[in-house]
Formats: structure tokens, sequence, C-alpha cells
């Protein structure tokens, strides 16, 4: 019995469905049609003669013209006289009305529509400014989750919502960046700053010589951008014994960036 009533439900819902696409059409037609508005409009001869198509596949006059959407779309809404001819015929002269009055709507100008015309024809000024969405507040978390010869693979997660691998809303990809330090440039860093607090010492400075760590800003170097949960970072035999260190943040969908991830430091082996 439930089934019964959906199905009819289901039916009563495309019934009136294709009703309005009829009547929206119809009106959309005979407000096209009269001769002031095809002037007004600057209707081209092709948006007029796809008019006068337009006559023939509605089935405008009584009785309505074999074929015609008047004729078939009843005959598709009856079981005594629905076919399956009938009903694709019916499909088929709705998708060529539609085709049709889009082809007219497309030949007028913007710039000669009213508000009266927009109502009449269904056709709303369209808003063609994006929407913005703010950036999520927290940064993507990033972690190694996978570590091999030459590759490490790293996680992005929201930590907003942990337990998923969706991005947030409004993301459309995570940017990542590493600064690369060779083994032998820790150790010549490590060696000069050794010497310059001996040097410091011997001189009698009592103020502590600055130590440069690294990474620095400008250390850091685009490793791509992905909409993904898992990005894989490859390497090469001479970056064996160095240390990468990887961060990460998002980018909403113009681009523009959040704040950095805490940065994970991977031994490349």
């Amino acid at each position: 019995m439930l089934a019964t009533i959906q199905h009819l439900l289901i039916k009563c819902s495309i019934f009136l469905l294709l009703k309005n696409i009829f009547i929206i059409l119809l009106n959309s037609y005979n407000y096209l049609n009269v001769a002031a508005n095809k002037s007004r409009l600057v209707l081209t001869p092709a948006a007029q003669n796809m008019l006068t198509q337009l006559t023939t596949w509605l089935g405008v006059g009584t009785p309505a013209p074999a074929g015609s959407w008047n004729d078939q779309y009843p005959k598709s809404q009856n079981a005594a006289t629905d076919t399956t001819t009938i009903t694709t015929t019916k499909n088929g002269l709705r998708k060529q009305m539609e085709s049709g009055l889009r082809f007219v709507y497309a030949d007028i100008p913007d710039s000669v529509l009213t508000q009266v015309d927009r109502d009449t024809l269904k056709l709303p000024v369209h808003d063609h400014t994006s929407t913005h969405v703010a950036l999520p507040a927290n940064a993507p978390v990033i972690a190694v989750v996978e570590r091999g010869h030459l590759y490490v693979i790293v996680s992005i997660t929201d930590p907003e919502n942990p337990h998923t691998q969706a991005k947030p809303e409004g993301v459309e990809a995570t940017d990542l960046e590493s600064a690369f330090q060779s083994k032998d440039d820790a150790i010549a860093i490590a060696v000069k700053a050794a010497a310059d607090a001996s040097a410091a010492k011997v001189a009698g400075n009592v103020v502590p010589v600055p130590v440069v760590t690294f990474p620095q800003e400008s250390d850091y170097r685009h490793l791509g951008n992905t909409g993904k949960f898992l990005y894989k970072v490859t390497y090469t035999d001479i970056q064996i014994g160095g240390t990468d260190h990887i961060r990460a943040r998002y980018l909403n969908t113009r681009k523009e960036p959040g704040g950095w991830s805490e940065v994970i430091t991977v031994v490349v082996s």
C-alpha cells in the first residue's frame, strides 16, 4: 500500500513539473511573439524563426496538431493512450522546446531587458561575484604516515575533524613547502657556530654570539598543492642523510592562504 502511495506521489510530482514547464514555455512564447516585444528585444530573424518553430512544437490551436506537445503530452498522462513511442516523442519535444527558448533568450541583449521581461521570461539577474568562504581558523595537521627509501608520505588532516580525510568547508587545496638542509651543510653550520663561540670567549666577549638556526623563512621552497589526504615527497640519492622541514597551509577557492601548520622534520634515507 505504501509503495503504491509513493508511486502515485512521484507520478503527481512529475506531472506538476511537466505542466509547470509547459506553462512557462507557453507564457514565454506568447510574450515574445508580441510584435512590440519582438522589436524592443531586438530579436534577430534567426530568433524569430525559432519562435515560429516553437509554435509547431507546442501545437497551438484546437484541436492540437498530431505529434505536437499539446497532442502528445495529454496522451502520455493517460494509461489508456500512453505508449513508449508517445512518451519518447513527448520527452523529445520538451527538450527541443527548452533548447529553442534558450536559443531565443541568448539572442536578447541583457541591456534591453526590463524587470517585467525578466519576471515574465523567468530570467533572473545572475550574480557573477563568487561567494567568499572564510578559511578555517586552524591550520592543517601534517604527519609522516609512511617512510621509505628516498620518499615519505605525509597525511593532511583537519584538526576540527581529525577522524576524516575531508578538507574543511571552503578549502580548495593544501599548499606544502619544505626547507631541505644537507648533512654537510648542517655540519658546516655547527662547526662555524662552535668556532664563533670559541673566538668570542678568547676575546673576552661576554655577549653570546647569535646562532643562525635552520630553517629561516627564506629557506622554504614550494613543494606542491594537493586536494588529497596524502602527499608523497620524493628525494634523490644526493639528499640521503639530509634533513627536510615540511609545513602546510590551506588555500581557499580564491587561492588565499591560511596560517602555516607546525613543521615536521624528516631525515632522508
